[in-house]
């Protein structure tokens, strides 16, 4: 195994934080966390799906029920390092 691996929580039951945007013109975003995803079985369709099951269901995003969201972009935060810190 090893040295930087992150043993605290399995690829199983993941957290990863997606975020929603509304606008790019007027910058309206908001993030949405979603828990307990299994990264080893979890297709980009099904993060999709699971992304606008809790836009649609959830309190805060009546907002954003409306908009079409059709793309995904991932960021990456390599074992918890601040994006742009080395050193």
């Amino acid at each position: 195994m090893s040295a930087l691996t992150n043993t605290t929580l399995p690829i199983t039951e993941a957290t990863i934080t997606v975020r929603v945007i509304k606008s790019f013109e007027y910058r309206t975003e908001k993030s949405l966390v979603l828990h307990k995803l299994d990264l080893q079985k979890t297709t980009v369709g099904e993060l999709k799906n699971i992304a606008k099951q809790a836009i649609q269901s959830g309190p805060g995003w009546k907002a954003y029920r409306n908009v079409d969201l059709d793309t995904l972009k991932l960021y990456t935060k390599a074992h918890g390092a601040k994006a742009g810190r080395y050193g």
